[in-house]
């Protein structure tokens, strides 16, 4: 299970609709404790696609190697990605499915004309044929 405060989940909602009608994206950064995650940081990226900014998202993999070195030997790991899906449902794409990596969490949140509608975490199976639903909480205060 996900757990991420409703303080990051208001900071992924609004980077979505800030960048709307754009996919926007980021990293999940926490810890993982016996069977939950837990996101202590996000980090939000710019989307480095220069084309098909509205259905795609690309995360820039020198920034994911500069936080795998940063975070190493502190417990913290990134434990996942989060991406919108401007104008479409919160599930994964066909597309997202073909550039995922399995054991991640994938937090998808749904943007119709400019708003929030529906936020939803997933995780590719490990041998990459479908998603998973994760489930996910949200809490009012952060757990170290």
């Amino acid at each position: 299970m996900l757990q991420l405060t409703q303080a990051q989940l208001d900071e992924i909602h609004w980077t979505a609709t800030s960048e709307y009608p754009n996919e926007c994206c980021g990293v999940l950064i926490g810890s993982v404790q016996k069977d939950q995650r837990i996101v202590t940081r996000l980090v939000v990226t710019q989307n480095q696609r220069n084309d098909s900014l509205r259905n795609r998202y690309l995360i820039d993999p020198a920034i994911v190697y500069r936080l795998e070195s940063e975070l190493r030997g502190t417990g913290k790991a990134i434990l996942g990605f989060f991406h919108s899906h401007p104008d479409a449902p919160a599930r994964p794409s066909l597309y997202d499915q073909e550039h995922a990596w399995p054991w991640y969490s994938y937090l998808i949140v749904s943007v119709i004309s400019g708003k929030t509608a529906d936020t939803t975490v997933w995780q590719l199976k490990q041998d990459r044929s479908s998603f998973e639903p994760e489930a996910f909480q949200v809490s009012e205060v952060e757990v170290s």
